[in-house]
C-alpha cells in the first residue's frame, strides 16, 4: 500500500463524526461469481476505456476487484468496493489492501481495506468478509506479540476448503469483539483443523530499532513464525532483508496456486520496484519466490485500456477453478524440478522458500530440456506448443515466438506377436509440425500417451511423453549458454489462440568446466611451509606424507570437485573426504559452499570456481598415510574432477533420461613415501 488518499480520509472523518454505528441486515447484492481466476486490485484509480463495467461507471477505484481469466486473458471489474463493505453500513470507497477469494459463488471472499471504518466496526488491519464477518487483526498477530491493528497488506488461507469455511463460520458466530478479547479460541480451532492464514503487516515490529518482523515478511497466524522471510522472497543480488542486505521491499499482496502448505508456490507483489540486474521488476508485477516476474503489471491492466500502463498492485488472489481447467506448465528440466522453483536468473534450487542461499547449488539446464505440464482431453486444446524467447527481449505477439521442436517415436503392436514393440518397423512417429512455431496436435499427443493413436486402442501407452523436449544444442552456438523464457500456448477447437499467463526463466549451460593445461590445472606442493612444488614425475623428500593441493578451474555454474589418489603397494585408489577433520554430508564432494579444515582461505572456491579468478589457489591438504600399508615409496597419480551444476538429459525419442553433470579433469604424477 502506498498510503491512504488524503481527501478520502478527510471525507470519512467527517462522515464518522455524524454517523451512528448500525448493524445492517441487507442482503448481498451479488454472489461475486465473476470473481474467478486471477483476482486483483490496483494501487491507483483509473478510467477504463475498454467498455463500461456492468453498473455503467467507467471509473475503477483502488478498492474494486478486477478478475482476469488466466486462459483467455479476458479482464473486467467483478466487484465494486461498496459491494464488499455494504454489510458494515459503509457506502464510501474504503480502498483494498488484501484479498483471498475462497468461494466466489457463495460470496466467501476475505479482504482488508486501506482505511478504518468510520463507525469503528472494523480497522484496516482486520480481515473482513462481505457477509459482515470479521477476523480481527489481533487474532492474526497474537502469537507474534505485536500490538493490535498493525495493518494487513496480504492474506492467503491454507488448508482444506471445508475446514476454512468452518473457521470463518466460527469467526462469524463469535463476533469481532469476542475474538479481540480472546484470540486463542479461533487460533486453537485453526490448528485443530490444519488451517492457517498467511499474511503480511504494514509496519515492523516489535520496535523500529529491533525490527524482528518486517512488513516484507510473509507470516503464519497459527505458528507465529515467518513462512517466508523477506530475504528469501528475493534472491541475491536483489538487496532484500534488513539489516543484513539493506532493503525491505515490502509485501503488498500474496497468493498461491493452491492452499497446500507449500511456501515455494507463493506469488506476490512488492511495495517498491527494483531497477537492478539481472531481473528488474515493478511494484505492480506478480513475482515468484526468488524475485522473477510471473506476470507483469502491463499484462494485467492493458485489457482495460487505462490511460497509463502502470497502475500498481495492492491485492491478488488466484482461484483454482479457472487455472485447473486450462493447460499449464508444471516442470522444467525433468519431472523432479518444479517450474516454480526456477528463479529470475533461470536457475533451479529446491525449496527456494526455505533453503538459505548457498545451501544448495543454483542449477541451470543443459543439453535436452524436458518441459511438462497439465493437458487433458477435457481442456479445449486443438494444438499446443512451448514457445521461447531470450530473456532480455520483450514478450512478442501471441503465436509469433519460435517454438520447441520435438519428435517422438511411439511403440505399436508387432503384427505377428501383437505385443508392444520398439522395433524400428513398429515405430510410429509423432512430431511438432515443423513450422517456426512448432505446433503439436493435442489429440494425437494425448492419444499417443495412452495408446489410442488414430482413435484405435493398441494398448501401447507411451508414458515417457512430455509436452516438449528442447534440444538446446540445436540453437546457434552463441545461444547455447544463454538465459531464455519459455511458456505454453494453445489453440482452442474454435480457433482462438491462448497463452498460459505464467512464463518461466531457464538458464542454459552446455559448457564443461575449464581447467588450464599443466602446470596450472593442478599442482602438488610440500606442506612444510616452503611452497616448493613437487613437479610431475618429481620426487618428494623421503618420508614426506602431507602435501598441499593447488588448482585452478572455472565454470559459470560450478558445483563441486573431488580428489582421488591412485598408487602404492599393493596399488589402491582413495577418494578424499569432502571435509577434513569435520563432519560432512556423507559424500566425497567438495561443494563450493562447504568449509574445510577450519583454515581461513582453504578450499578457495565460489559458485564460479576457484577464487581469485586466473590464479592457482590452495584447495586443501592431503595426508597420504590414509592409504595405510599401501603407502610405500612409489609413483602416485593425483586426479581432480570438476563438476558443474547443469541438469542434463539424453533424449531417445521414447523418453528423456537424466545424465550426469558436465565434468572436466586434470591430473599430476609424483613420487612419495619411504
Amino acid at each position: 500500500m502506498r498510503g491512504p488518499k488524503v481527501l478520502r480520509s478527510v471525507a470519512l472523518g467527517l462522515l464518522a463524526a455524524g454517523a451512528a454505528v448500525a448493524a445492517p441486515s441487507v442482503a448481498l447484492s451479488q454472489s461475486f461469481d465473476r470473481c474467478q481466476g486471477l483476482v486483483f486490485s490496483t494501487e491507483e484509480d483509473f478510467v477504463t476505456r475498454a467498455g463500461r463495467p456492468p453498473d455503467g461507471n467507467p471509473i475503477v477505484s483502488d478498492g474494486d476487484l478486477i478478475a482476469r481469466d488466466p486462459a483467455t486473458g479476458a479482464t473486467a471489474v467483478c466487484a465494486r468496493n461498496r459491494e464488499l463493505v455494504q454489510r458494515f453500513d459503509v457506502s464510501e470507497d474504503m480502498g483494498l489492501d488484501a484479498v483471498d477469494v475462497i468461494l466466489a459463488e457463495k460470496g466467501v471472499i476475505g479482504f482488508s481495506t486501506e482505511l478504518d471504518s468510520p463507525h469503528g466496526n472494523f480497522t484496516n488491519g482486520d480481515l473482513l468478509f462481505p457477509d459482515g464477518t470479521v477476523i480481527p487483526n489481533g487474532v492474526l498477530v497474537h502469537r507474534f506479540k505485536l500490538r493490535d491493528n498493525v495493518g494487513l497488506d496480504a492474506v492467503h488461507f491454507i488448508g482444506g476448503r471445508d475446514q476454512i469455511l468452518r473457521v470463518i463460520e466460527k469467526a462469524r458466530s463469535a463476533g469481532r469483539e469476542a475474538l479481540r478479547a480472546e484470540p486463542e479460541q479461533l487460533l486453537k480451532l485453526m490448528a485443530e483443523l490444519k488451517v492457517d492464514i498467511w499474511f503480511s503487516i504494514e509496519g515492523t515490529g516489535p520496535t523500529p530499532k529491533a525490527p524482528g518482523i518486517l512488513d516484507g515478511d510473509l507470516l503464519s497466524a497459527v505458528t507465529g513464525t515467518k513462512v517466508v522471510p523477506q530475504s528469501s522472497l528475493f534472491d541475491p543480488p536483489i538487496p532484500a532483508g534488513v539489516p543484513s542486505r539493506g532493503v525491505d521491499f515490502g509485501l503488498d499482496a500474496a497468493t498461491a496456486r493452491d492452499r497446500a502448505n507449500k511456501p515455494k508456490g507463493v506469488l506476490f507483489s512488492s511495495e517498491i520496484l527494483y531497477r537492478g540486474s539481472p531481473a528488474p521488476f515493478t511494484d505492480g508485477d506478480v513475482l515468484r519466490i526468488g524475485g522473477s516476474v510471473a506476470i507483469n503489471n502491463k499484462t494485467l491492466v492493458t485489457p482495460l485500456e487505462p490511460a497509463a500502463d502502470f497502475l500498481g498492485l495492492d491485492a491478488i488472489s488466484l482461484t483454482l477453478r479457472q487455472v485447473t481447467q486450462a493447460p499449464h506448465l508444471d516442470t522444467l528440466c525433468g519431472d523432479l524440478y518444479d517450474a516454480a522453483d526456477f528463479n529470475g536468473q533461470g536457475l533451479w534450487r529446491a525449496g527456494f522458500a526455505v533453503s538459505p542461499p548457498g545451501s544448495e547449488p543454483r542449477r541451470p539446464c543443459g543439453r535436452y530440456v524436458p518441459v511438462d505440464g497439465t493437458l487433458t482431453p477435457a481442456m479445449d486444446a486443438k494444438r499446443f506448443r512451448i514457445a521461447y524467447r531470450p530473456a532480455a527481449t520483450p514478450a512478442p505477439a501471441l503465436g509469433s515466438a519460435p517454438g520447441i521442436q520435438t519428435s517422438w517415436t511411439l511403440r505399436s503392436p508387432d503384427p505377428i506377436t501383437l505385443l508392444c514393440s520398439s522395433a524400428p518397423a513398429n515405430l510410429v512417429g509423432l512430431a511438432t509440425d515443423g513450422s517456426a512455431q512448432q505446433w503439436m496436435d493435442a489429440k494425437d499427443y494425448l492419444d499417443g500417451k495412452i495408446g489410442t493413436l488414430g482413435g484405435i486402442s493398441n494398448g501401447c501407452a507411451n508414458s515417457g511423453l512430455r509436452l516438449a523436449v528442447w534440444n538446446t544444442l540445436s540453437l546457434p552456438a552463441a545461444d547455447q549458454n544463454e538465459h531464455f523464457i519459455v511458456w505454453l500456448e494453445w489453440e482452442t477447437t474454435g480457433g482462438t489462440l491462448m497463452r498460459d499467463p505464467f512464463e518461466y526463466h531457464v538458464q542454459l549451460d552446455n559448457e564443461a568446466p575449464v581447467l588450464p593445461p599443466y602446470p596450472n590445472g593442478i599442482q602438488v606442493k610440500l606442506a612444510d611451509g616452503s611452497g616448493k612444488v613437487v613437479p610431475a614425475c618429481g620426487e618428494a623428500p623421503s618420508g614426506a606424507s602431507k602435501f598441499e593441493v593447488w588448482a585452478q578451474f572455472e565454470d559459470a555454474h560450478y558445483w563441486y570437485f573431488d580428489l582421488r589418489v591412485e598408487g602404492g603397494l599393493p596399488p589402491v585408489t582413495h577418494l578424499f573426504d569432502g571435509a577434513v577433520g569435520a563432519p560432512n554430508n556423507g559424500d566425497k564432494r567438495h561443494e563450493y559452499w562447504e568449509t574445510y579444515d577450519g583454515t581461513p582461505g582453504l578450499k578457495a572456491t565460489d559458485d564460479t570456481g576457484t577464487t581469485p579468478d586466473g590464479l592457482l589457489v590452495h584447495l586443501r591438504d592431503i595426508d597420504m598415510t590414509v592409504l595405510g600399508a599401501s603407502f610405500q615409496h612409489c609413483c602416485y597419480l593425483l586426479r581432480i574432477w570438476v563438476y558443474d551444476a547443469a541438469i542434463r538429459h539424453n533424449f531417445s525419442g521414447f523418453a528423456a533420461t537424466p545424465i550426469g553433470a558436465h565434468r572436466s579433469q586434470a591430473f599430476v604424477t609424483f613420487a612419495a613415501g619411504s
